[in-house]
Formats: structure tokens, C-alpha cells, sequence
């Protein structure tokens, strides 16, 4: 007779006795990632000085409410960045990430699961009981590597919740841009009004003038024609006015709403900008993206070690136990190792090393790109400065007496009307060259806002030993 026999094996990993502890473990993972959301609500916060964002789960009615009230009596720019942090429909969506990657930190801490055999061999021919065979196995290599696994899944967490915030800061950007250049269009179709208004008395004069017969017809005509070509600019402001307000609802995630709302306020009149060392030490402090970059590096030296922790792919330990019929009873100790003879993980491993130096690269080369836009916004933001000022100092008051000395000649008949039409173009020219650099600085101001990082602080001082950052690279 067949003897009976039962056997009970634990490869890659401790005797059976430790098989609960990792159930014990899983049991109470679970995945919440609203303190996440509210992690990643808090940087927004520090970086756009807005108090409150969306946050998966928030009460749509609540959010609707909101935005209602922030419409209701004309939109400022400040409300309508704060509309966005809460209705945008791309960082809704963003959001969502989070939470995403808070499921993959846990399921990183996860061990993994114990898997159990059982197999009954039934004597052929003869009378007799069934061998049966138990086992159970739980992966020694795998439990080894959840820190490093976790820690990786954690440091992308991290830089997700950063990714979002990143996106917040641009997309409260393009609100700010959207808005001067929808303040600077409506500044501009007020000042065409003053200039067609300019016109149109200009217009009258010449066609009193012909009636008293003091001039021809000619002249009425010019005139006219200089008021036919300022309503055609206005018609065109107009329609490009409808067109930015049609961007500025589509950022706040109002396309599709019925709801009639009117963006107040003017734009920003030119203050002094910070110098350069200034800027760019606050940007190497506070921009999400670089230390979104600074993570990577650290993420992928941790797959580094994980990569070189997997040399031996495959290890067993474990007890077996044997039942005869009749004494004696086996029992002892197993043990099982996958020598790494050809693959010892060598490629794994290099190409691990390779992307540690491909993200430090990376790094360093997205700091030049912060310091370029620094650079390039704070620039564009003195020029136009002193364009806006140069304007209001020199040009548009000597435009002014000049239309005023014109007009004044040609009524009393010492000019033709072709000095007061050049007058009155050179004016109408300037005015609108005015409101243009005017919007300009305003958006190069909402730029640079956001190449430091999310907004402009008064204590944007060079710090004591302050990087630049230029050559900046995470500690190894």
C-alpha cells in the first residue's frame, strides 16, 4: 500500500506561522486620499493666494453658489482667478490624479499575496489512500523590496500633488493674461469712443465751416473719412472684446453657461520690478515644477536600488512535513535558491542608472528654462514700464496740445484741415499705442508671476546664500 503523505512548503519566504502577518497588515490598508486633496488645496493656496480650491467629492451646489456670487456684480480679476481654482474643468480633472496616486502608494505597501496548493495523487490499480499535498508560498524578494517600493510610490505622489499645483499656478496665469487683455480691449473701444467722438467735432466743424463757405467740400469729406476709419477700429475691438470674453469663460469652465457676466477693474499701473538676482532666487525657492524635477531625480535613484536589490530573482525557504501509515513521520526544513548564473539583472540595472542621469540633466536643464522666463518676463515688464511712462509724460500730452492748437487754427481759418486730420491720427495712433503697451506690461507682469513661482512677493530679496540657479543640483 501507498503511503500517505502530506507536505507543506513556503517558498521565497519564513515559515507559516508569518503568513498572517502580511494579511494582517493588507487588512487595514485602505485608500483615502482626501487628505491629499486638501495637501495639494494648501499649496495652491501659498503659491496663487487663493483661499480655497476644488477638491473631489466638494459639494457642486456649494461651488455653484460661489461662482454665482463672484458674477453677480462684475467680475474682478482677483475673482475671476478664484472661479477657476474652483470650476476649471482641466484641473478637476487634474485633481483626480491625486487621488489615483495615493492608490498606488498603497498599493506599494502591499505585500504580496500568499498563494496555497493542494494536490491529491489517487493510487491506480490498487486499494489504497491518496497522496495529498498542502502548500503555501509568499514571496521573500518581494517583501524585502515594499520600502523601496513604497518610498518610490510615495516621492510620485508627491510630485503629482506638485503637478497639479503647477498646473493651478499656470491656468491662474492665463486667467490673469486672459483679463488684460480683455481690460486692455475694453480700455482700447473706450478710448476709440473719445477718439471717434474727436472726429465726429472735427466732422462738424469742417461741415460748418462749408456752409458758411469758408471751406469745400473736401475737407467735410476727410474729416468724415478719419470718422469711418476709427468706427471701423471699433468694430473690430469690438469683435475681438467678444472673442477674449469667450477664452476668458472657456478658462473658468463658463463656456457652456447662460449666465451674463461683465469683467470690471482696469489694468495695473507700472510699479518697480525687482531686480534679477531677486527674482530668480525666489523662483529657485518656489516653483513647483523644479522641485517636481528634484523628485524625479530622487524617484529614480530609488529604482535604482530596487533594480539592484532584485539580483537574485527567486528565493524559497520553507518545512515540509510527511505522514506515513506506519513511524516513522519526516519532517524539516526546505530550502530553494534561483542562482543568478546569466541574468543577474545587469541591464535592468544600468538602464536604472542611465534615467538617474537623464533626470539629473533634466533637472539642470529646466533651470536654465526658469531662468530664461524670469528673465525675459522681468525685462519685458521694465520695458514696458518705461513705454507706459514715456507715454503718459510725453507723448499723449503733446498729442492733446496739438490737437487742440490744430483745431483751433483751422476754425479761425489759419490752417487746412489736413493739419488737423494729421493731428487727430497721430493722437488716435498714440492713444491706442498706449493702451497696447499698457496691457502688455500687465501681462508681462501676470508672466513673470508665474516664472517665480505663483505670484510676486514683496520679499522677493536674494537670500543669504542663495543658488543660482543655473547650477543647482539635487544632494546625491
Amino acid at each position: 500500500m501507498k503511503p500517505r503523505r502530506e507536505a507543506f512548503a513556503l517558498r521565497r519566504t519564513v515559515p507559516a506561522a508569518l503568513l498572517i502577518l502580511p494579511l494582517l497588515v493588507s487588512a487595514g490598508c485602505t485608500v483615502d486620499a482626501r487628505p491629499d486633496y486638501q495637501r495639494t488645496s494648501e499649496i495652491i493656496r501659498d503659491h496663487t493666494g487663493v483661499p480655497e480650491t476644488y477638491l473631489p467629492g466638494s459639494d457642486e451646489a456649494s461651488i455653484s453658489g460661489a461662482v454665482a456670487d463672484m458674477l453677480a456684480d462684475g467680475l474682478a480679476v482677483d475673482e475671476a482667478v478664484r472661479i477657476a481654482m474652483l470650476h476649471n474643468p482641466r484641473l478637476q480633472v487634474l485633481f483626480h490624479d491625486v487621488g489615483v496616486s495615493r492608490a498606488d502608494v498603497v498599493q506599494a505597501g502591499l505585500p504580496p499575496n500568499p498563494v496555497f496548493a493542494f494536490s491529491a495523487g489517487f493510487p491506480q490499480g490498487a486499494p489504497g489512500l491518496p497522496d495529498l499535498t498542502y502548500s503555501a508560498s509568499q514571496s521573500l524578494v518581494d517583501l524585502l523590496l515594499i520600502p523601496i517600493r513604497k518610498k518610490i510610490a510615495e516621492s510620485e505622489l508627491e510630485q503629482t500633488r506638485l503637478a497639479v499645483a503647477q498646473e493651478a499656478v499656470e491656468i491662474a496665469g492665463e486667467v490673469k493674461r486672459t483679463c488684460y487683455l480683455l481690460l486692455g480691449l475694453q480700455k482700447a473701444e473706450a478710448i476709440t469712443h473719445e477718439n471717434l467722438a474727436l472726429a465726429e467735432r472735427s466732422t462738424a466743424l469742417a461741415r460748418r465751416r462749408f456752409e458758411a463757405g469758408e471751406g469745400d467740400h473736401l475737407d467735410v469729406n476727410l474729416a468724415r473719412s478719419d470718422a469711418l476709419d476709427i468706427k471701423r477700429q471699433l468694430l473690430a475691438l469690438q469683435r475681438d472684446r467678444q472673442i477674449a470674453e469667450v477664452d476668458l469663460a472657456r478658462v473658468l469652465g463658463l463656456a457652456r453657461s447662460q449666465v451674463i457676466w461683465n469683467l470690471v477693474g482696469d489694468l495695473p499701473p507700472p510699479e518697480a520690478v525687482a531686480d534679477d538676482a531677486a527674482l530668480l532666487a525666489q523662483a529657485v525657492r518656489h516653483r513647483l515644477d523644479s522641485r517636481v524635477a528634484a523628485l524625479r531625480i530622487e524617484a529614480a535613484r530609488g529604482q535604482w536600488q530596487h533594480e539592484k536589490g532584485r539580483v537574485v530573482p527567486d528565493a524559497s525557504l520553507g518545512f515540509e512535513y510527511e505522514r506515513a501509515e506506519a513511524p516513522p513521520n519526516l519532517r524539516g526544513p526546505t530550502a530553494e535558491v534561483t542562482v543568478p548564473v546569466w541574468d543577474q539583472n545587469q541591464a535592468q540595472i544600468a538602464k536604472a542608472r542611465i534615467v538617474v542621469a537623464l533626470q539629473e540633466k533634466a533637472y539642470q536643464e529646466l533651470l536654465e528654462t526658469v531662468a530664461q522666463e524670469v528673465r525675459k518676463a522681468s525685462a519685458a515688464a521694465r520695458a514696458n514700464a518705461r513705454i507706459v511712462r514715456f507715454y503718459s509724460q510725453e507723448i499723449l500730452p503733446l498729442g492733446t496740445e496739438n490737437v487742440a492748437s490744430a483745431s483751433r487754427a483751422y476754425e479761425t481759418g489759419q490752417n487746412d484741415i489736413l493739419r488737423l486730420t494729421q493731428a487727430q491720427r497721430s493722437l488716435v495712433e498714440q492713444r491706442q499705442a498706449y493702451v497696447a503697451v499698457l496691457r502688455e506690461y500687465a501681462i508681462a507682469i501676470a508672466d513673470l508671476e508665474e516664472a517665480v513661482g505663483g505670484r510676486l512677493e514683496e520679499a522677493a530679496a536674494p537670500a543669504a546664500g542663495a543658488e543660482d540657479p543655473g547650477t543647482s543640483t539635487p544632494d546625491k
